[in-house]
């Protein structure tokens, strides 16, 4: 994954873990003992083969930044390889981030100096293990513009985050808050899709996003 960008959400402020987000971001949250939760992603990304990352913080990220720096400074930029923490900079807006759509697009300076063919983008607060490199293989083989990495859940479990439906088998996405099948008809899925990982190639359409939103903006 030596062409492939790693872009890691991690300025949460996790309310639904409060009081344990009380002074840290999610990710910092303590896991297992020594660990901290970001690391779940971090290991993934290493494991992958995946050694060119970018943390976005925003929210109480003192402890996170202090983390990063003194637990995953094994990387070396002049071999090409690096785990970096971008705060907030408004460099394209006067806002902090407004979600995750809005993270990448206020980063899309420093994800084009890069140059990668393909960013990855994930979530530093989830707990879970995965090859990212077989998601590339398959985002690759389908020639895909982007692909997602979800997992399936009950629709009566899930809270936030849903940003699909599973039915007969097919990932719908939500049009209107409302699901349909393949006729148009309207559809009460059982099942729920939660996104972890998002593939987006080429890069080039992310530029082409931005350009678009700064002339109209």
């Amino acid at each position: 994954m030596k062409d492939t960008l790693g872009v890691l959400l991690a300025g949460g402020a996790g309310e639904r873990l409060y009081p344990l987000t009380r002074d840290r971001a999610k990710p910092a949250v303590t896991f297992g003992g020594m660990y901290r939760i970001i690391d779940i992603t971090l290991s993934n990304c290493l494991n992958s083969d995946l050694r060119c990352v970018y943390i976005l913080t925003q929210y109480k990220a003192l402890s996170l930044n202090r983390h990063i720096r003194e637990g995953w400074n094994i990387l070396g930029r002049e071999v090409g390889e690096f785990i970096e923490v971008l705060p907030p900079m408004k460099r394209v807006s006067d806002q902090w981030y407004q979600g995750t759509a809005d993270a990448v697009y206020q980063n899309i300076y420093s994800i084009g100096s890069e140059q990668p063919k393909h960013v990855l983008i994930l979530s530093g607060d989830h707990i879970y293990k995965m090859d990212y490199g077989k998601m590339m293989k398959q985002h690759l083989d389908a020639a895909a513009d982007i692909t997602l990495a979800t997992i399936q859940i009950d629709l009566d479990e899930t809270v936030i985050a849903v940003v699909g439906c599973i039915v007969a088998g097919v990932l719908l996405l939500p049009v209107a808050l409302s699901f349909y099948d393949a006729l148009g008809r309207p559809v009460l899925p059982a099942v729920a899709a939660i996104a972890s990982a998002a593939v987006i190639t080429p890069v080039s359409r992310l530029r082409l996003r931005n350009r678009e939103k700064s002339i109209s903006g």
